[in-house]
């Protein structure tokens, strides 16, 4: 089995698309996840300076509808397409 390596920049774009999917502001989002008012951390997750802790992913993918069998995709895949949520 080959462990793939996690990358910032993957995880932060798909990061955005749920951010942008549910139609939220960075600063919004920062307040539904719970920073606050932190901006700031978003936008680190978002650019891939800093990894977005897995927890606050599984929480984004929540609020959002998401199947968590999708979870590897927002994680490691590029080419993720959020699903269309009726």
């Amino acid at each position: 089995m080959q462990v793939k390596k996690v990358n910032n920049k993957i995880i932060g774009m798909n990061f955005r698309k749920i951010r942008n999917d549910l139609g939220l502001s960075q600063r919004k989002m920062s307040i539904v996840l719970g920073f606050k008012d932190n901006t700031n951390r978003m936008v680190s997750y978002e650019s891939g300076r800093t990894c977005v802790p897995l927890h606050i992913v599984v929480k984004a993918m929540e609020l959002a509808e998401l199947p968590m069998e999708d979870l590897y995709d927002v994680l490691f895949d590029p080419e993720y397409i959020l699903p269309q949520i009726a």
